[in-house]
């Protein structure tokens, strides 16, 4: 947890925002999208600083093809959250949907702003390029997804980001590892070098 999570770590409003978000993970695993609009909105409400939730909504967004305000929650998230490399990624796919060049020469002032190290802005400026899809997901690469999301579910992260990575090999849709990490930040996980594990998974030191 960083950023702007850590700045308002254990108010009222962010204890009641977090389940609220776990909740429509799990409602966005059974397809239950307006299920899972409702209590993002509500984790929302509960704490506005909340960047999961922002990210989960823009993901909805996307999904129905609203892609201008899937964009403006992506936003939201960067601002909030600026440190995560992820978020600036999602928030250039979406403009690459959106199809907005102006709003894609602000992204890019924006992000040479951002408190991110070199290799990743570049990261970030390479997901404004349309991302080439191999082939479509067959039945056995669905299992894995739904595998992915259950380990999410059960605030295993590590797991569930092993299998995303899988998952890009086999079709390299970067929305599928992005949707990885996102959820497990709103699950609270915390970052050890590349990998995400959950707290209650965290080893104490010495």
């Amino acid at each position: 947890m960083d950023g702007n999570q850590r700045s308002h770590c254990g108010t009222p409003g962010l204890d009641e925002a977090r389940p609220l978000v776990r909740k429509a993970i799990q409602a966005r695993t059974s397809e239950d999208h307006d299920a899972a609009k409702r209590l993002l909105d509500a984790a929302i409400a509960a704490d506005p600083k909340f960047a999961p939730a922002h990210f989960h909504l823009a993901q909805l967004a996307s999904a129905k093809g609203d892609h201008a305000r899937a964009v403006r929650h992506y936003e939201k998230t960067c601002a909030l959250d600026p440190r995560r490399v992820e978020n600036w990624a999602a928030w250039a796919s979406g403009l690459v949907e959106l199809r907005d060049a102006k709003k894609i020469r602000s992204f890019k002032a924006r992000l040479d702003r951002a408190p991110l190290a070199p290799p990743q802005r570049l990261h970030v400026l390479k997901m404004l390029k349309p991302q080439p899809k191999v082939g479509g997901f067959g039945a056995a690469t669905k299992a894995e997804a739904n595998q992915m999301i259950r380990h999410l579910v059960d605030q295993d992260a590590t797991k569930a980001l092993a299998l995303g990575r899988r998952l890009l090999r086999k079709s390299p849709d970067a929305a599928l590892l992005l949707n990885a990490m996102g959820s497990a930040h709103a699950l609270g996980g915390i970052r050890t070098g590349r990998r995400f594990v959950s707290p209650r998974r965290r080893t104490r030191p010495g």
